[in-house]
C-alpha cells in the first residue's frame, strides 16, 4: 500500500521507474486540468483547460527533493492563499505571470509519477493550485475592471504557452 506521496509502508524504497503516460486515463488527466484552472470563471475553463492539455505530457515532472518524504503532510502543511496586498500591488502584467507560474507548477504536478505522488495528493495540489490562479485572476479582473478583457488575456496567456511553451527548450 502506497502512503503519503510514495513511499511504501514500512518499505522506505521508492521504485526507481518512471510512470507511463497511460497511468492516469485521459479523463483523469482532464478531470486534473479542471482542478487547476477552477479558480477562473466560468465562461473560459473549459478553453483554458483545452489549452493546457497538450502542454500537460511536455511539461517534466517533480523531483523527489522537490515533492519530499511526506508528500500528504507538505500538502496539508503547504496550501497558504497568494498574499491578498501583494496581489494588489502587483500590475496586470505580473498577475498574468502569477498565474503562469501557477499553472506551470500544475502541469508539473501533473507530469509527476504517481509512485512519487499519489493521485489524492496530487489532485489536492492542483486545487490548491487553482484556488492561487483564481485570486490573481480576480485580482486581475478587479484592476482592469472589465471580466471579459481579463479573461480574453488569460485565455492568449494560456494560446502563447501552447505556442511557446514555458520552459526554456520547449517549442
Amino acid at each position: 500500500m502506497f502512503v503519503y506521496g510514495g513511499q511504501r509502508s514500512g518499505s522506505g524504497s521508492r521504485r526507481p521507474v518512471e510512470t507511463p503516460a497511460s497511468e492516469v486515463s485521459p479523463e483523469g488527466q482532464r478531470f486534473e486540468l479542471a482542478l487547476l484552472v477552477a479558480g477562473l470563471p466560468a465562461a473560459g475553463r473549459e478553453a483554458c483547460a483545452w489549452g493546457l492539455l497538450p502542454l500537460a505530457a511536455k511539461r517534466p515532472a517533480w523531483q523527489e527533493e522537490d515533492v519530499g518524504e511526506e508528500a500528504a503532510e507538505q500538502c496539508r502543511d503547504w496550501w497558504h492563499p497568494l498574499a491578498e496586498e501583494r496581489l494588489r500591488q502587483q500590475t496586470p502584467k505580473g498577475l498574468l505571470l502569477t498565474i503562469q507560474t501557477e499553472l506551470e507548477s500544475g502541469l508539473r504536478s501533473m507530469a509527476t509519477p504517481l509512485w512519487l505522488l499519489n493521485r489524492i495528493v496530487r489532485r489536492v495540489w492542483l486545487l490548491h493550485q487553482g484556488q492561487r490562479v483564481g485570486q490573481a485572476y480576480r485580482e486581475l479582473e478587479r484592476q482592469l475592471g472589465d471580466a471579459a478583457l481579463a479573461l480574453a488575456w488569460v485565455s492568449q496567456m494560456v494560446g502563447g504557452l501552447a505556442r511557446v511553451g514555458i520552459l526554456e527548450g520547449d517549442g
